[in-house]
């Protein structure tokens, strides 16, 4: 039972939990919302993929494009999971999808402020030397470093379910 002021705001009373059901309007337009929100990155990805040769496109970093849209999508999935029932199941795939969601996120930043960065360095080509930071800005290794960002946010997205920090049936005796 969840707690809430009472009408006169001088005491907690118990307000029962009631749980959206799958077939209830809200749930119902919750997913078709989470649905048309899918599609329409769905829909923008293959446009870019199809007008990739386009100045505009080429302009805006398709790559980038493709890692911030994957990554909203992971997020629409997360807005659909959360109208779930709360139950062991449920609360590890919001967990998993929220990590997922973002450390996506937070790869598009570090990937678009390694463009930026880049950008910097190249006015400053006059350098007999280069910068020891420059070597992590070939497309390859700004992949690597994203998939070691996605891999230790897996492990310790395992590491804490492992130990019980997602355990609903423990979160649910605590109320």
């Amino acid at each position: 039972r969840s707690r809430n002021v009472g009408a006169d705001k001088t005491a907690c009373v118990a307000v029962p939990e009631n749980f959206i059901t799958l077939r209830s309007p809200q749930f119902l337009v919750g997913v078709s919302l989470g649905v048309i929100a899918a599609t329409i990155k769905i829909l923008t990805v293959i446009f870019i993929f199809l007008k990739r040769n386009r100045p505009v496109i080429k302009a805006s970093d398709h790559v980038f494009c493709y890692l911030f849209l994957s990554s909203l999508f992971v997020g629409d999935l997360l807005a659909v999971l959360t109208l779930l029932e709360p139950s062991s199941l449920t609360c590890k795939l919001e967990f998993h999808v929220c990590t997922l969601f973002v450390c996506g996120t937070c790869s598009n930043l570090f990937y678009r402020s390694l463009k930026i960065y880049k950008i910097f360095m190249a006015a400053a080509r006059f350098q007999s030397q280069r910068p020891f930071i420059f070597k992590f800005l070939s497309r390859t290794a700004q992949f690597t470093i994203l998939a070691v960002l996605l891999g230790t946010s897996a492990v310790l997205a395992q590491i804490g379910i492992s130990n019980g920090a997602w355990n609903y049936r423990e979160a649910s005796s605590l109320t």
